[in-house]
């Protein structure tokens, strides 16, 4: 019988490098389709229904749980840091002096509301996570 190979000490570190590289490509991914429809609004009711907002703070929650549920809490922050990274990118002004976050109460809504969901599903990623392993 052959003996089995041992892993490598390092095969940890590498995966949770890997864990975290795709976490934050996914997080900065996930900013850009936010920012890209956060502004769009329905105006054929009486009310207004912002249906970009949510469905851009709704995709935020669903990209931070999965990535509990998938990579654990290295994923979590991996995708925490990258849509923190592409917001504060992609909030100053460009060549021509556009911006995509615009200083209105969607953007502040996407802005603040993004911030809040990512720290509540970090800490519930993180929590799960642990649990699931532990």
């Amino acid at each position: 019988m052959p003996p089995s190979s041992p892993t490598p000490a390092w095969s940890g570190a590498v995966r949770t490098v890997a864990l975290v590289a795709v976490g934050v490509a996914v997080g900065f991914a996930t900013a850009v389709c936010g920012l890209l429809t956060y502004r769009h609004v329905w105006r054929d009711e009486p009310v207004p229904v912002p249906w970009g907002l949510v469905l851009a703070l709704s995709t935020l929650v669903v990209v931070v749980r999965a990535a509990a549920l998938v990579g654990g809490p290295a994923a979590v922050l991996g995708a925490a840091a990258g849509w923190f990274g592409a917001v504060l990118w992609l909030q100053s002004p460009g060549p021509g002096g556009d911006f995509l976050l615009v200083s209105d109460a969607l953007g502040y809504g996407f802005l603040y509301a993004g911030m809040l969901l990512v720290v509540v599903a970090v800490v519930a990623g993180t929590r799960t996570g642990r649990n699931r392993r532990g």
